[in-house]
């Protein structure tokens, strides 16, 4: 079973993500996590002026050109790594493709490196929980290609591999707007060139907004969690194992070992 978390920037999807794997093997369950996780993330308990001091700003953007270049190397060295990823990646972004060549180009390895995960997450037998995936990065082409064509982002979710379980993360404007100000002031300038600017991270909550929408008039269910505090979390993630149980009733999970 496939669980995959969409929302905003700076809505706290890997914080969840994390949290419910916790509760899911807490119960027994057998989950795998497959993160995005950004560099700067690597040490949480770290203070800003700290990371900058100790020169891991530069390593964070390092990072970010260093892993996902490993991530290619590793695909195209599998033998059954022929062209299917990349040529499946490649097709959702000239259906909608970004006017930036640059992130053309960054989605366009994104999608590839996540096809690949998905592939093996659709032949796993544990509950695979991505703290983003295929509908985050379609509201990226919507933003990116400045394009929110209702017909034209169906045939991209047409395209787009299928979830088990759809959960969408939510948080206040006000609330998004100072974590994500708190970020970027935590970045180091390198860093920042691999990230989208204020204004546009927050232009995605709106698109998020209609992503939903299309969704749910499309027949898919979506099971909407506040990511505000903690009790908020545990009432998601109490959702969460509700429709767990009713999709696996005549299947149990497997449980861990």
């Amino acid at each position: 079973m496939i669980i995959e978390l969409f929302g905003p920037p700076g809505v706290g999807k890997t914080t969840f993500a994390k949290a419910l794997a916790e509760r899911l093997r807490a119960r027994g369950h057998a989950v795998e996590l497959v993160m995005s996780v950004r560099p700067a993330e690597g040490a949480p308990h770290v203070a800003p002026q700290v990371q900058r001091a100790s020169g891991s700003a530069r390593s964070a953007a390092f990072e970010r050109l260093r892993r996902p270049f490993l991530e290619m190397l590793r695909l195209l060295r599998r033998h059954s790594f022929a062209s299917e990823e990349a040529t499946s990646a490649n097709d959702l972004v000239r259906m909608l493709t970004p006017t930036s060549r640059l992130w053309s180009f960054r989605l366009s390895q994104y999608l590839t490196r996540l096809s690949s995960s998905w592939q093996a997450a659709s032949a796993s037998d544990t509950i695979m929980v991505f703290d983003q995936a295929f509908i985050q990065a379609v509201s990226s082409l919507m933003l990116l290609g400045e394009n929110e064509d209702e017909m034209l982002v169906s045939q991209l979710l047409d395209r787009a591999p299928k979830a088990d379980l759809l959960i969408r993360l939510d948080a206040p404007r006000d609330v998004l707007e100072a974590r994500l100000t708190a970020r970027q002031n935590a970045q180091g300038l390198m860093e920042r060139l691999f990230e989208l600017d204020l204004a546009r991270n927050l232009a995605l909550i709106g698109i998020i907004d209609r992503l939903q929408a299309l969704l749910e008039k499309r027949g898919e269910t979506v099971i909407r969690v506040n990511s505000l505090d903690h009790q908020s979390h545990e009432e998601g993630m109490a959702r969460v194992e509700e429709r767990l149980a009713a999709r696996t009733s005549a299947e149990p999970l497997r449980v861990a070992s």
